[in-house]
């Protein structure tokens, strides 16, 4: 749970406008340094934990458990996935 708190941390001061991350210069502010720092800690340490493969079937094992909700979010997500594909496919033309 840290690390999603860690990532909303990171949309709050470090993503300001939603879209573009705040460059890294020198006008930076220590707290946007030290959530950036803390992200990508976290983020290896995650790596780390599911690199062996012990943790990596014990997170399959609990995500093939289909609960209707998980399944409904995968589903949402595919589908999300290929209007992304379809959308970029398009020919700027045809929009047009």
């Amino acid at each position: 749970m840290k690390h999603a708190e860690l990532e909303d941390e990171f949309v709050l001061l470090c993503v300001p406008d939603g879209v573009k991350m705040v460059p890294d210069d020198e006008n930076i502010e220590p707290a946007q340094v030290d959530c950036k720092l803390a992200l990508r800690n976290s983020t290896l340490k995650l790596i780390r934990a599911f690199s062996s493969r012990e943790n990596q079937l014990k997170l399959k094992a609990q995500t093939d458990s289909k609960s209707s909700e998980l399944e409904s979010f995968r589903q949402s997500f595919e589908k999300l996935g290929e209007l992304y594909v379809q959308k970029l496919s398009t020919p700027l033309e045809e929009v047009n």
